[in-house]
């Protein structure tokens, strides 16, 4: 009898930091905004947006084939993009467009409400143009910035990380690939933004063919970080087991 009311005790312990501890549920929802840009970054053409779909194949005026692949998982805080882009044009001087990609998914759970999350952003570029003897026609640049939002469409968390960037050809100056911020109150349900650029740009007076291949990823990280509970409230559960068990011990035993 006695070890029973110890492990009835301990149980509602247990239970109660779980209900203290776990997130609300939430519905999650992705969306995915195209919209090309210009060689200086001013926006041009329509803008393209696709909602509840994690895969998706479109065009645009000057890119034939836009591929965007999205892998959200809530339970480790991650969204990985992959875009692949062909140059419908040839792509000269500064005759030249990028390509943007807004990826925003929700639903991502933190078991630390009110704590803080360190946010990783990263880019990676995947192809180079070459032309047939190896000589670089031009850059296939990446970027990529990662946002933190109270949900799908909602409130922005003031969490944009600084922009990381990868080039192929890599150029003498190494890019940053990796990038990282701080978010303080983090809260149990929150949405992560990626804003993707890749752009074709022509070198050295050489001309970037229609159809040549742009391959692009983009990767968002969170990692909550538990914050430690007030003293008094860790006090207080740890006394509900001692409670139980001087009451186990008053209890006068059955005759």
């Amino acid at each position: 009898m006695f070890l029973r009311k110890l492990r009835w005790a301990s149980g509602c312990v247990l239970a109660a930091v779980a209900i203290f501890a776990a997130p609300s549920p939430s519905q999650a929802g992705t969306e995915i905004m195209i919209q090309e840009l210009n060689s200086s970054g001013v926006a041009v053409g329509p803008v393209q947006v696709f909602n509840g779909l994690t895969s998706i194949s479109t065009a645009t005026p000057d890119f034939s084939v836009v591929q965007v692949t999205v892998n959200p998982s809530s339970l480790i805080g991650s969204l990985t993009t992959s875009v692949t882009a062909q140059t419908a044009s040839d792509f000269s001087g500064s005759n030249y467009y990028q390509l943007q990609v807004t990826v925003t998914s929700d639903g991502f759970m933190n078991n630390f409400p009110g704590g803080t999350g360190n946010v990783t952003n990263s880019a990676g570029a995947s192809t180079a143009f070459q032309d047939a003897s190896g000589n670089s026609l031009g850059n296939n640049i990446v970027t990529n910035q990662t946002q933190l939002l109270t949900a799908l469409g909602g409130t922005d968390l003031g969490t944009a990380t600084p922009i990381a960037t990868d080039i192929l050809p890599v150029p003498t100056t190494p890019p940053t690939r990796i990038t990282n911020s701080t978010v303080t109150g983090l809260p149990g349900t929150y949405a992560i933004q990626q804003t993707v650029t890749i752009m074709a740009q022509p070198t050295n007076g050489e001309t970037i063919s229609a159809g040549s291949t742009l391959g692009d990823t983009a990767g968002s990280t969170v990692a909550a970080i538990a914050t430690p509970a007030p003293t008094g409230l860790l006090l207080g559960l740890a006394a509900l087991p001692v409670v139980g068990l001087r009451r186990a011990l008053r209890r006068k035993p059955v005759a």
